[in-house]
């Protein structure tokens, strides 16, 4: 039994690097002149969290708490007068909730379909 722990261990420890190269080589193509015009700080995040769902299997539910957080954060940025990131904030909450709800949405009809 200790066998198979350790197998699903290595799995995530696996998973969890390839996360992590992915998510330096968005980063460091972001930075290349006229590549960064393309990608962009907020694509290279979306892109990163599309690959951990699907490595990680996570469910719709994360990326909806983590709209809310971010909405959540908006107003107190708008407080403080920094609009940008306010709304850099706002853009990555609509992503999450389109992500999450289309996860939902996606188990929704693979329980229609069993």
């Amino acid at each position: 039994m200790n066998n198979v722990g350790n197998k699903i261990r290595n799995q995530n420890q696996t998973r969890f690097v390839i996360l992590g190269v992915i998510f330096f080589i968005l980063s460091f193509l972001s930075t290349l002149p006229y590549i960064n015009l393309v990608l962009n700080k907020t694509l290279v995040l979306f892109i990163v969290w599309v690959s951990a769902i699907f490595l990680l299997k996570l469910p719709g539910k994360i990326s909806v708490v983590g709209a809310l957080v971010c909405l959540g954060l908006c107003p107190i940025f708008l407080i403080f007068k920094n609009e940008h990131l306010a709304e850099e904030t706002a853009n990555l909450a609509f992503g999450l909730l389109a992500i999450g709800v289309t996860q939902e949405f996606r188990n929704e009809i693979k329980k229609l379909g069993n």
